[in-house]
């Protein structure tokens, strides 16, 4: 998905977004991981998940989302975006490998 598109949606919506999941910011970044993710099930290897976009999230300070809001949020910006996307989060304990680089926050173009 191109980065101006997705950041016009993310914009269209990031008022509920924050209303409804406390999300402080939100941007877009680049994914670059073009394979489709697998996991292994009882009938074999399944392909599920071929993420498009990277999208990140900062929370307010106050919110602490459960892997159920997490959940929920995911699948909330498949619907909005109409594509797979890798959801990272930022600031929370227990962060994602994105947070493991230095500058982490450096591709990130935020929704303004």
């Amino acid at each position: 998905m191109d980065t101006n598109k997705a950041l016009k949606i993310l914009s269209a919506h990031r008022q509920t977004l924050t209303n409804k999941y406390g999300i402080k910011k939100i941007g877009v970044y680049p994914y670059a991981d073009n394979g489709a993710a697998t996991h292994d099930s009882e009938s074999g290897r399944c392909c599920t998940y071929n993420p498009q976009i990277g999208v990140a999230v900062e929370y307010m300070s106050d919110v602490k989302p459960s892997l159920f809001d997490l959940g929920n949020l995911l699948m909330h910006m498949k619907d909005i975006l109409g594509c797979d996307v890798d959801l990272e989060t930022i600031g929370l304990d227990g962060d994602s490998r994105y947070q493991q680089s230095e500058n982490y926050l450096q591709d990130v173009v935020y929704v303004e």
